[in-house]
C-alpha cells in the first residue's frame, strides 16, 4: 500500500489544577483548531488510556501535511492563545517525528512514547531498534504508521525520541502489545530508556 508523509506534533499534559474545567477549555480550543487550522490531516485530542499512562493524562496529536503547516500553526494566534491558557495550568512535554501513514483510512488508536537514554548508549543501539522496527511495520495487522525517530522538537528535551504507531483499531494495537516482536523490541529498548507513554482513541 502507498504511504504519505506528515508531520506529527505530540503533547502530554499533566493539569495541575481543576482539571474538569480546563479539559472542557482545552476540548473547545480543539474543536477551533479542527475548523480553522490549514494544512491538517488528522487531530485528536483526549485521555490518555495506556495502561502505562502514568501521570500525563491527556494528549493531543496532530498530523500535519508538511513541516511548514506545522510551523505555520506555531506562529498562528490560535497557537498563542492556547499556550497561553494552557502552559499556566499544566505541565507540557513535547515530541515530534515525520512519519509514514498508510493511503487510505486514517488510524483510529494511537501509541506514543517520548524516549531518553538512562546512559550512553553503544553505536549498534538505534541501528538494532530501526531494523526491528521496518519488521515492527511490515508484520504488525492493522498497523498504518509505525516510527522511531529522533525528536526534533525545539521544546522536546530531555525527550529525544519518539516512537508513534497508529493503528486501525484498539484490538490491534493490543493484539501487537502480545506479540513476540513487540516482545522483542521490549527486551531491546526498556533497560536502556526512560519514557512516557500515551495511546489515544481516535474520534
Amino acid at each position: 500500500m502507498s504511504a504519505r508523509l506528515a508531520y506529527f506534533h505530540i503533547l502530554f499534559y499533566r493539569y495541575r489544577d481543576g482539571e474538569p474545567e480546563v479539559t472542557a477549555r482545552m476540548e473547545t480550543f480543539f474543536q477551533r483548531f479542527r475548523r480553522e487550522v490549514p494544512g491538517v490531516i488528522d487531530a485528536q485530542y483526549g485521555p490518555n488510556v495506556s495502561a502505562f499512562a502514568g501521570e500525563y493524562t491527556h494528549l493531543r496529536l496532530t498530523a500535519f501535511e508538511s513541516y511548514a503547516a506545522h510551523m505555520a500553526y506555531q506562529v498562528a494566534p490560535l497557537h498563542d492563545e492556547i499556550a497561553a491558557y494552557v502552559l499556566p495550568r499544566a505541565n507540557v512535554i513535547v515530541g515530534d517525528c515525520l512519519g509514514a501513514l498508510d493511503a487510505g483510512a486514517l488510524p483510529r488508536y494511537y501509541h506514543a512514547i517520548l524516549m531518553c537514554a538512562k546512559a550512553p548508549l553503544g553505536p549498534d543501539f538505534w541501528p538494532r531498534v530501526e531494523r526491528l522496527r521496518i519488521r515492527l511495520r511490515e508484520e504488525t495487522p492493522g498497523a498504518g504508521l509505525f516510527e522511531i525517530a529522533p525528536n526534533p522538537s525545539p521544546h522536546g528535551l530531555p525527550w529525544t525520541h519518539v516512537h508513534l504507531s497508529g493503528f486501525a483499531s484498539r484490538e490491534a494495537h493490543d493484539a501487537y502489545q502480545r506479540s513476540a516482536l513487540h516482545g522483542e523490541i521490549v527486551d531491546l529498548m526498556v533497560p536502556m530508556i526512560e519514557s512516557h507513554v500515551g495511546d489515544l482513541e481516535a474520534r
